[in-house]
């Protein structure tokens, strides 16, 4: 196959994202080497790795060391300055949110979950783990932590494919207020990793997040409901922020 007319990275350009688009290479796929796309548009490397190196860039393909370039699959976003689960943030990018559920059991929370829930040592809390999916796709992993006192029944609920959070509000009458999160780029174990389909030593997002809300019976009194840790494969989600004008 030999290409005319346009510049001729350009057109490699335009015939891979083609294929990616239609559905040739599928996410997560390897696509034909350096050489190969060579010989199947007479073309130069030199040419094919500008086209390559433009769909890098564009976000469509990924580069992994010493393996080859496999088709980008698609990024969750999350917008900062929403109450939202990762459940729902999937399914408004039109794809279909799974969990494989990997425990859900009550136990005597680590001394940094009863800070940041405000528990006493005497209390417990149910923890749900959980390997989160996008259109079939592994996106994170997610440790929940929800005291045992606002929701009895925790791990006997439906929790693969509902939002926690919906499961809160319309199984305890949870009322979601506000939520404190922090995010940084850490390397993940060698079980998340595996768990994530990810080469070792691959950075995550990691997310730690406090939700606080009421409960039907006190609706003035808000306190932490909820607390999450999740490992984000960073080449599938992103976060976005809107910023406002500057108070004077």
């Amino acid at each position: 196959m030999h290409l005319k007319s346009k510049p001729l990275s350009e057109q490699v350009y335009e015939r891979l994202l083609e294929d990616i688009e239609n559905g040739k290479y599928a996410p997560d796929t390897k696509i034909p080497s350096e050489h190969e796309l060579q010989e199947l548009y007479g073309v130069s490397r030199s040419t094919i790795r500008e086209a390559l190196s433009q769909l890098v860039a564009a976000g469509l393909l990924r580069r992994q060391q010493g393996i080859g370039t496999f088709v980008q699959a698609p990024h969750i976003f999350e917008s900062i300055g929403t109450i939202t689960s990762l459940a729902e943030e999937i399914r408004k990018r039109g794809m279909v949110p799974d969990a494989r559920i990997l425990r859900c059991e009550l136990v005597e929370p680590p001394r940094h979950v009863l800070v940041r829930l405000g528990l006493t040592a005497a209390e417990s809390v149910f923890v749900l783990e959980r390997l989160r999916q996008a259109d079939g796709l592994r996106v994170a992993l997610s440790i929940d932590y929800v005291p045992r006192s606002i929701a009895p029944t925790f791990c006997e609920e439906d929790l693969v494919d509902q939002s926690l959070y919906r499961g809160l509000e319309q199984h305890y009458g949870i009322q979601l207020k506000s939520a404190e999160e922090e995010v940084e780029a850490v390397i993940p174990a060698r079980r998340e990793a595996r768990l994530l389909d990810m080469p070792p030593r691959t950075p995550v997002l990691f997310l730690r997040r406090v939700t606080f809300g009421t409960t039907s019976e006190n609706r003035s009194v808000i306190f932490p409901v909820h607390y999450v840790e999740t490992a984000y494969r960073a080449d599938r989600f992103r976060y976005v922020a809107k910023l406002y004008e500057r108070s004077t």
